[in-house]
């Protein structure tokens, strides 16, 4: 008898884990739709996730038409035209999540041609996001992001790293 119960329960278990499909986050590396991404944490055990191979970074020129860089790139405004809660919200354990004080930041990498160098997603410590979570995040944003660089200069678009950040929080008492 308590064989059978013990079957019953291991395979009630095993059932409710395989239909959802949902693997916890955690270092090291995972693939979602082709995608291989890289997970690390810092010591502050917040979660890191970028991509597997690194992109090749053309850094930034001394100088454009005699400024230097850092005038060019602190002068620089980024705006992007695709909202990451829109991606967040279709999260399948939205509802869950919006009940945590959960954050996630994205941090991008921008060109003056207005391309997407580089995407790092941060999340807090302890998430309760699924590599699924960031996968889907990280193909939906880097899909459909797009942006517009600006500066009193002219001179961004011949700038090849510009970093920019959003946060998002889950904390329903968080008020920007």
């Amino acid at each position: 008898m308590k064989s059978t119960l013990l079957l019953i329960f291991t395979l009630f278990f095993l059932a409710i884990n395989s239909t959802t499909g949902q693997t916890k986050l955690r270092v090291g590396e995972f693939t979602y739709n082709g995608l291989t991404l890289k997970v690390t944490k810092n010591p502050e055990n917040n979660y890191f996730i970028t991509l597997a191979t690194t992109p090749n970074f053309k850094y930034n020129p001394e100088t454009i038409r005699g400024l230097s860089e850092q005038i060019i790139a602190s002068d620089a405004v980024v705006r992007t035209f695709y909202r990451e809660e829109l991606a967040i919200n279709q999260l399948p354990n939205y509802s869950q999540l919006s009940k945590t004080n959960a954050w996630i930041k994205f941090y991008y990498i921008v060109n003056g041609r207005r391309e997407l160098v580089n995407l790092t997603i941060v999340t807090s410590q302890n998430p309760p996001f699924t590599q699924e979570n960031i996968g889907f995040l990280y193909k939906q944003i880097t899909s459909n992001q797009r942006f517009s660089v600006t500066g009193s200069f002219g001179l961004a678009k011949y700038l090849n790293m510009i970093h920019y950040a959003t946060e998002y929080r889950f904390d329903p008492n968080y008020i920007e």
